[in-house]
Formats: C-alpha cells, sequence, structure tokens
C-alpha cells in the first residue's frame, strides 16, 4: 500500500537536491501550483494522472511509486454522479404519418401529409434559441470556469504569494495565501489572506461571482497583499465575462 508521507519525502529530497524552491518547481511544472506541490511532500494529496506525468519526467528515479500513484488516484475518482441529459439532447420522437383520406374522383388529390405540424416559427433575433440550444449544467460550467483560472495561474511566478483553486460542483472558491511571518528553510510560509473569491448559483438559473479583497496589516507584510489582490481581481474580472449573460439547466 503506498505511503504518501514516503513518496512526498522522497520528492522533496530530490527538489532539494536540484537547489529548487517551490515556487520555481512550481513553474518547471507547468500548471501544478505551490500548495499542491507543498500538499504532495506533506503526504496530505494523492497527484491526478496529468501531475503523476509531469513529476516522474522531472525525476525518473520516482518511477517506483507510479503504479501505486495511478491506483489511488484511480481510487480517489471511482465516484460517478448521475448526469441528467438536458432537454435539446434527448431523441426527437418519430414523425406521425396520417393515413390516405378517400376522396371522389372528382375532387383534386392533395399529397399526403408527413409531418402535420407546422414548423416552427423563428422569431429574430435568433440568439436567445441558440443560447438555449448552448447551455450547460451547473457542474459543467464550474469545471469550464476552473480550467480558465487554472490556465491564468499557469503563468504566474511569485515567491510572496499563491493562490488555492477549489471546486465541489457546488462552489468554485479561488482563494490568496501570502508569505508572512518568520522564514524557514530559506522560505517563509504561506498564510490565508482573507481575499477571495466566490463563484456559485443565482436566482433564474444564473451564476454570480463574488470578490472580497483585504490589504490591511503589517506595513512590511502589506505589498504581497495589494499585488495577490491585484492579481484576484484581475482573475474574478475574467471570471465575470465568462458567466455573464448565460444560464445553466
Amino acid at each position: 500500500m503506498l505511503d504518501l508521507k514516503v513518496f512526498g519525502s522522497e520528492l522533496r529530497r530530490h527538489r532539494e537536491g536540484l537547489g529548487d524552491s517551490v515556487a520555481k518547481f512550481a513553474k518547471e511544472t507547468g500548471g501544478v501550483s505551490q500548495q499542491d506541490i507543498r500538499d504532495f511532500e506533506a503526504g496530505k494529496r494523492v497527484p491526478n494522472k496529468v501531475t503523476i506525468k509531469k513529476l516522474l519526467h522531472c525525476f525518473p528515479a520516482l518511477m517506483a511509486f507510479e503504479n501505486d500513484l495511478r491506483h489511488a488516484d484511480n481510487d480517489r475518482q471511482s465516484e460517478t454522479r448521475l448526469r441528467i441529459v438536458p432537454k435539446w439532447q434527448k431523441p426527437k420522437p418519430e414523425p406521425t404519418r396520417l393515413k390516405p383520406v378517400k376522396v371522389p374522383r372528382c375532387v383534386k388529390r392533395t399529397p399526403e401529409i408527413i409531418n402535420p405540424l407546422p414548423p416552427p416559427v423563428l422569431s429574430a433575433p435568433i440568439a436567445p434559441v441558440l443560447t438555449k440550444a448552448l447551455r450547460k449544467t451547473h457542474s459543467e460550467m464550474l469545471t469550464e470556469l476552473t480550467r480558465l483560472v487554472t490556465k491564468r495561474l499557469g503563468a504566474l511566478e511569485s515567491e510572496e504569494f499563491d493562490f488555492t483553486v477549489k471546486n465541489d460542483g457546488v462552489n468554485l472558491v479561488v482563494k490568496l495565501r501570502v508569505a508572512e511571518g518568520e522564514i524557514v528553510d530559506g522560505e517563509r510560509g504561506l498564510v490565508d489572506s482573507g481575499c477571495y473569491i466566490g463563484v456559485g448559483p443565482r436566482a433564474g438559473g444564473r451564476i454570480g461571482v463574488f470578490c472580497k479583497t483585504m490589504t490591511s496589516g503589517n506595513v512590511c507584510d502589506m505589498q504581497p497583499r495589494m499585488d495577490g489582490a491585484r492579481e484576484l481581481i484581475g482573475i474574478a474580472q475574467i471570471l465575470q465575462d465568462a458567466v455573464k449573460d448565460r444560464t445553466f439547466e
């Protein structure tokens, strides 16, 4: 059975052997956040399949853990959720054929009616019809927004602040963490700054974006909070533009 603490200690030993900080190693792996790396090294979390490939690419010496890591990741993702099929994806019923009506020979015979229902009238503008056809479920929209945030954070490099992203299928939360306190092993620990973005359902099948920022604190620690809060507001703007005028089933 896989011992995550043993894997984490080996990962940290190899990283420190290269002389890389957590921030530098996170940049080299491409898309893995600093908080994720700290959790892996502390034995708190199991990397997913994509992250396993990135870590083994950096450190081939950890190949002995590959099978156990993949098995643990499969166990974690074994739970499935029933997906509600939107109405527009359900198969349409077959058209009904009317029996031909016998008419006298003196009356001109009309062609057989295949579908007695008239075609739907498309009123201008057609945009609302297309928007309804492109609706997604709440969970699918949160997954799409999570990808936007992850892509934005993948290009971020900072020793002073970092972000955590959590999507539980109902709400998406992006928290800002800043470096404060004493320096341990050449680095400052990251603490919760109280700044975050909350994305969740609103009335009418819509998604709302709420952003909270706070830059108060010790003067010496205020600049990382301000820089991180500025980046957080930029992410909130991207999310707001993504959910504007959109609804979910």
